[in-house]
C-alpha cells in the first residue's frame, strides 16, 4: 500500500508545473499587464474549484474504480500537456489582433478544462485511499513542499535583456499585446 502514496505525491507536482508555464506562455503571447494577469488568474480559480467539485462528486460514488478513474484523469492531463504550448501558440498567432475580449475568453477556454481536470484528481485519490487504508497521509503537504523548494531553485530562463521565457517579450502597456506575429516570422 505504501506505493500509492508515489501516484499521490507524483500528482500534484505536474500540476503545479504545468500552471505555471501555462501562464508564462500566455503571458508572452498576450502581454503582462493588468488585464492579461487578471484573465489567466480568473481562469484558473474556477477550474480549481468546479474540478474538486466535480472530483468529490465522483469519489462518492460507490462502484466508481477510483484508481482507474484517476489514471484516466492524469493520462487525459499529459496529453492535453504534451500539445498545449503549439496549441496556445497558434491560437496566439490567430488572435493577437483580436479584441481583448476574445483573447480573454480564448485564454479562460484553453486553460479551464485541463485545470477541472487536474484539480479533480486529488478527492479521488484522496477516497481511493481512504477506501482502501482508512488514512492518507502527509502526502500533499510534501508535493507542497517539494515544489516550493524547485521553484526557488530552478528559476525559468531569462534573456539578457530582460525579456521573458526565451527571449519572448512579456511586458506591453495596458490594453496592448506585444506584437506575437512578428516576434515569430508571420
Amino acid at each position: 500500500m505504501p506505493w500509492l502514496y508515489v501516484p499521490f505525491f507524483c500528482s500534484g507536482f505536474p500540476a503545479l508545473i504545468y500552471q505555471i508555464i501555462w501562464q508564462r506562455a500566455l503571458f508572452s503571447i498576450y502581454g503582462i499587464n493588468i488585464e492579461s494577469v487578471t484573465i489567466v488568474v480568473s481562469a484558473f480559480m474556477p477550474g480549481l474549484g468546479i474540478g474538486s467539485f466535480l472530483g468529490g462528486m465522483i469519489s462518492k460514488r460507490g462502484g466508481v474504480p477510483l484508481l482507474a478513474t484517476f489514471g484516466g484523469i492524469e493520462l487525459s492531463i499529459a496529453i492535453f500537456g504534451f500539445f498545449s504550448l503549439p496549441l496556445f501558440h497558434a491560437v496566439g498567432l490567430h488572435t493577437s489582433a483580436a479584441p481583448q475580449t476574445v483573447t480573454a475568453l480564448l485564454t479562460f477556454a484553453l486553460v479551464l478544462l485541463p485545470t477541472v481536470l487536474m484539480d479533480s484528481t486529488l478527492p479521488i485519490l484522496v477516497a481511493h485511499l481512504v477506501r482502501i487504508s482508512g488514512n492518507v497521509g502527509t502526502s500533499g503537504l510534501a508535493t507542497i513542499a517539494l515544489f516550493a523548494v524547485a521553484a526557488n531553485t530552478f528559476k525559468f530562463p531569462r534573456s539578457s535583456d530582460g525579456h521573458g521565457i526565451r527571449g519572448h517579450h512579456t511586458q506591453s502597456l495596458p490594453g496592448q499585446a506585444p506584437d506575437y506575429r512578428r516576434q515569430h516570422g508571420h
